[in-house]
């Protein structure tokens, strides 16, 4: 679901920015109907938790769901929502990159409105300057799909942390990692092939920024800590909420108790 709210939460960013369709239409369809369900249902096949019929479960409490509903939505804010903005950060990056590239004398290239004396949609994004928005295109997608692999790590085993149990004991999920980079890979290409035009203005990796490599790289060095960080939040929040809960459970039956 989070994958799902950061596709919304990327296109409404980039509107608010001012910012062009940081994805096409077909790259969309292809998160939301390939890639995104291979790597959700990959985490199903985690190795079943032996621990899980000595947990207690707790009554539905309004209070309670308002207090998930805010632990949650800062967990996607630093997981997720932090990756769609360093996307984001990338397409400015390489569009502006790419605006100095062309412009003529005089012209002046602003970072987020792009070149201020062309006066075509998406300053010729669209028409002249199509080969280069396809190529940032399909940077966002593939850096996307990585940043998704990344945080997907921290969902394996909910309650241990990776310094704990390694991810790997999951055969599927690793399946589905490399599965969803080489798909996602082979799309890119693919997309570049069918929609190059030869007639407009010609782009290649060579012209993206090293800016933008650094940061787009870089980042998951930085997701994986903070995903890891927020995991042990929310194991210490899951562990004392089950210690209250066996004890007022227990307290009530006494010997009886099965805690």
């Amino acid at each position: 679901m989070f994958c799902l709210v950061s596709l919304s939460m990327l296109f409404l960013l980039s509107s608010l920015l001012m910012l062009p369709p940081p994805l096409s239409g077909g790259q969309l369809l292809w998160l939301v109907i390939v890639i995104v369900p291979i790597l959700s249902h990959s985490l199903l096949a985690c190795p079943v938790d032996k621990q899980i019929m000595t947990e207690a479960v707790g009554k539905n409490n309004r209070h309670k769901d308002c207090e998930a509903i805010l632990i949650y939505t800062v967990f996607f804010i630093v997981k997720f929502l932090s990756s769609v903005c360093i996307c984001l950060l990338c397409e400015v990056l390489t569009l502006h990159e790419f605006c100095i590239k062309e412009a003529e004398e005089g012209d002046i290239c602003h970072v987020l409105l792009g070149n201020r004396n062309n006066s075509e949609p998406f300053n010729g994004l669209i028409n002249e300057y199509s080969n280069g928005y396809l190529l940032t295109q399909n940077l966002v997608a593939f850096f996307l799909v990585l940043y998704f692999v990344v945080v997907s790590t921290s969902y394996v085993h909910r309650f241990k942390s990776l310094v704990k149990k390694r991810p790997f004991g999951n055969k599927v999920w690793c399946v589905a990692t490399i599965l969803v980079l080489v798909l996602q890979a082979i799309y890119f290409a693919l997309d570049v092939l069918v929609w190059w035009n030869t007639d407009d203005v010609d782009f290649s990796l060579y012209d993206i920024p090293f800016s933008t490599w650094l940061i787009a790289l870089l980042w998951p060095l930085i997701l994986l800590p903070l995903c890891e960080a927020a995991k042990y939040h929310d194991i210490q929040v899951f562990e004392k909420w089950q210690k209250r809960t066996k004890l007022q459970f227990g307290t009530k039956l006494g010997m009886n108790s099965p805690f």
